[in-house]
């Protein structure tokens, strides 16, 4: 796919480099390309935000620096993501993995409260079954010290899990799976 990839961002960039970022990121797991061609997304089309996949550039940075674990830029991009969804169209818009992955990175972060904020409304968004989200709120039980909440969460996560509803691509895992 390189090799054609190249050739269309040759012949069109704004119109290919995007897509060119996000198969760095997800098949090659090279986030620094990848958020290099997001950026340059965002350069060659001022004032519009590209959606390469699906889901705009912002997005896609974010999901690149949690790949990174920087999570300062992955919180400000996920941020700026959903601040945009939901001024456009209402936060049930917004893809519930943005609100988990900001989750994410509050938790790795060591700010609880923002975490347990952005997990509760993964869980609204995802119908109360993601064996992700009710992972990542394990551990974060566990880090507030609460083990017995944290036991309960792991067991939801493994019911949701055999039930299929988890984070899964057909051709690789997601970050941080």
């Amino acid at each position: 796919w390189k090799e054609y990839m190249d050739q269309a961002v040759a012949c069109d960039s704004s119109r290919w480099i995007g897509w060119r970022g996000h198969h760095y990121l997800y098949f090659y797991r090279d986030y620094r390309k990848a958020i290099a061609d997001f950026n340059a997304t965002d350069r060659l089309t001022p004032n519009f935000i590209d959606a390469p996949q699906g889901h705009s550039v912002d997005y896609w940075r974010g999901h690149a620096y949690l790949g990174l674990k920087d999570f300062k830029n992955t919180i400000y991009y996920y941020l700026k993501h959903i601040e945009k969804v939901t001024i456009d169209f209402g936060e049930y818009w917004v893809e519930p993995n943005a609100f988990l992955n900001l989750g994410v990175a509050y938790l790795e972060s060591n700010q609880y409260d923002n975490a347990t904020e952005q997990l509760k409304k993964a869980l609204k968004y995802f119908n109360n079954q993601s064996a992700d989200t009710k992972y990542y709120w394990a551990i974060l039980e566990e880090s507030l010290g609460n083990n017995k909440k944290a036991l309960i969460w792991i067991d939801q996560a493994i019911d949701d899990f055999l039930a299929g509803h988890y984070q899964k691509k057909n051709y690789n895992e997601e970050i941080g799976q």
